[in-house]
């Protein structure tokens, strides 16, 4: 989550100081795709107000509403088995990748498997061909599906 520390952070969108008081709207760390029109407001505070007014101002709520309804605790069930997730060392999250609505890969946004069930997972080859394709055309920016495909392909080992 964004640290907002009043009279001192900046609004993500404007520029300008949060002063005390003022309404604040803080977001997670979520959108990882440098790419995405809501990557600058991924663990950043703005004013609700310029949010309200910002074109991505829609987007990023919705955005951050799914990611609070789908992480978390009890909210680990495993897409390949149907079981709930309890081991951390046996789980693997594939996070918001993009808006469903656009990028093929928003459908596999917040996907929860056994690590040790990725490989029976019926949808593993699509993911991976279409990670691969978003890479491979420019799409994507930034680390994290590269790290996301590495080691996805090596728990299907």
């Amino acid at each position: 989550m964004a640290i907002s520390l009043s009279g001192e952070t900046s609004c993500a969108i404007c520029g300008n100081v949060i002063e005390r008081g003022g309404e604040a709207v803080l977001f997670p760390r979520f959108v990882l795709n440098e790419k995405d029109p809501l990557y600058a407001l991924s663990d950043a505070s703005c004013h609700a107000a310029c949010l309200n007014a910002d074109p991505r101002g829609p987007a990023m709520l919705a955005a951050a509403d799914a990611c609070s309804k789908n992480i978390g605790p009890g909210k680990r069930t495993c897409a390949a088995c149907g079981g709930e997730i309890t081991d951390a060392d046996d789980y693997f999250l594939i996070a918001w990748l993009g808006d469903p609505s656009t990028d093929p890969l928003g459908k596999f946004n917040y996907t929860h498997l056994h690590k040790s069930h990725i490989r029976d997972w019926k949808h593993a080859d699509e993911f991976l061909s279409l990670a691969k394709a978003a890479a491979d055309a420019g799409r994507w920016q930034g680390t994290a599906l590269p790290m996301i495909m590495r080691d996805f392909e090596a728990c299907r080992c």
